[in-house]
């Protein structure tokens, strides 16, 4: 699934909303280009009921595009926000 944000400063929020103990829903995002789990520019892929990622401040405003991937298969729930939090982990959030 994708989805994209405008501007710098995003906060994303995953929540997966199934119940299943395998479920493994991982979050990408691309500057300009709909992400890949080979090509992105942001990733959280732990096996996390919850992930964020935030796109720092100091990144390029524009689009960004957000893709989540359900190795597993998995429910889950989005939420877009803005942020002017540091990027722990130079954005790698891993």
């Amino acid at each position: 699934s994708y989805t994209t944000a405008a501007g710098s400063s995003i906060q994303l929020d995953l929540q997966e909303t199934s119940s299943g103990v395998n479920d493994d829903c991982d979050l990408y995002a691309a500057f300009a280009r709909p992400p890949s789990t080979q090509d992105f520019d942001l990733a959280n892929d732990t096996k996390s009921a919850h992930s964020s990622l935030v796109v720092p401040s100091t990144s390029r405003s524009g689009t960004w595009f957000v893709g989540v991937y359900g190795y597993t298969g998995c429910t889950f729930q989005l939420v877009l926000g803005s942020s002017a939090a540091p990027c722990p982990n130079n954005c790698s959030m891993r």
